[in-house]
């Protein structure tokens, strides 16, 4: 499967718009620096169209934010047509370095959140839920020992 088919399966997105969201999650560089300098005139174009299995193995972080991308991806797509699916994300900021952790938050926030998606976050974080959560909006649901319990203060 290449990476363009990985990143966006309905073929809904341009080179362009693919490389952009790279470009957003810091990934471009990772893939492009892969291939040979030998392709000049459509260097996204050849990226998108290798396979994973031709770039290094991703990082479990890496991967993470490959996920992200894809997501990102999916709901502009959804955006273009009027439509605001939930976004579902289990710990998105996981095995990442703070650095990352808070480019995956500025993400979550500028591409869902502010964007009017309905955002469902399974995270441990509590820098995370500190960040994110706002008053009167966001519901905090906490499963501890069998039970659910609503968090109103975080």
């Amino acid at each position: 499967m290449s990476l363009r088919d990985n990143l966006d399966p309905g073929n809904h997105h341009s080179d362009i718009e693919i490389m952009t969201a790279l470009e957003k999650l810091q990934l471009w560089s990772y893939f492009l620096d892969t291939v040979s300098s030998s392709f000049h005139d459509d260097r996204a174009g050849q990226v998108l169209a290798q396979p994973l299995s031709f770039f290094p193995p991703l990082s479990v972080g890496h991967s993470q934010l490959l996920s992200l991308t894809r997501a990102l991806l999916h709901s502009s797509h959804h955006a273009r047509l009027n439509r605001k699916p939930m976004i579902l994300l289990d710990e998105p900021a996981a095995n990442l370095d703070a650095e990352f952790e808070d480019l995956c938050s500025k993400i979550i926030q500028e591409e869902f959140t502010e964007k009017g998606f309905t955002v469902c976050m399974i995270t441990h974080s509590m820098k995370d839920l500190r960040q994110r959560v706002r008053r009167g909006k966001d519901v905090v649901v906490r499963l501890r020992d069998g039970g659910v319990e609503v968090v109103e203060d975080v």
